[in-house]
């Protein structure tokens, strides 16, 4: 099905979303691969853990609807909805462009984003004048994380990590072949220089190169 959405309010966000795709189809397909990703990553930081053996062992729907939209959001104020919702853990103000499609199971999304201001539980992490990009691609019905890839780069002119300050910092999060990897830079005209690489292992242990 073709579909078209755009929404402009002046206070808050514009939302432009496009394409061949029905939107309780879109938000099945979105919400299995969130389920399964997120299962597989804790049954590796936890593997003794009973909690995510219910999630592990089920089997995800795979869906041939063909569905493919693309969506753009400028987002201005979200104080309002924060207030409504009592939730203000992220405050973000920017724009974010990307496509989202799913072929029969496999996966894809993608997000480009111009960042204003983002703040997380008011100083826990702050950034403004940032540029993130998002690349995943998920075949939902591949073994664990076997055919999951994902590619994230944020690169900001100032960013706050509880109270730790980094000017021109560089953050390049890679997951492929079921491995993980990152690298965190920050330039010379920072307060302090960093550049660290690494991955995420097993139980939430930090490996650093």
């Amino acid at each position: 099905l073709n579909n078209a959405l755009n929404l402009k309010n002046k206070n808050i966000a514009d939302l432009n979303v496009e394409g061949a795709f029905d939107f309780s189809s879109l938000v099945s397909s979105i919400n299995s691969n969130i389920d399964k990703i997120t299962s597989e990553f804790k049954a590796r930081l936890y593997p003794d853990s009973s909690i995510t053996t219910e999630f592990t062992d089920q089997n995800f729907p795979v869906l041939c609807n063909n569905l493919s939209m693309i969506y753009s959001v400028n987002v201005k104020n979200l104080s309002s909805i924060s207030s409504f919702t009592g939730d203000d853990t992220i405050n973000f103000v920017g724009k974010i462009d990307g496509a989202i499609s799913d072929s029969c199971g496999l996966f894809n999304l993608t997000a480009n984003a111009d960042i204003n201001k983002f703040a997380f539980k008011d100083s826990i992490i702050l950034t403004d004048n940032a540029t993130l990009d998002v690349s995943i691609s998920n075949n939902i019905a591949g073994q664990k994380l076997t055919q999951f890839n994902a590619d994230i780069f944020l690169k900001a002119n100032n960013l706050i990590v509880s109270k730790f300050r980094a000017d021109s910092t560089t953050v390049d999060i890679g997951f492929h072949d079921s491995k993980n990897s990152f690298t965190i830079t920050s330039e010379p005209d920072s307060v302090i220089r960093l550049f660290t690489q690494g991955s995420l292992a097993d139980s939430m242990n930090v490996i650093f190169d």
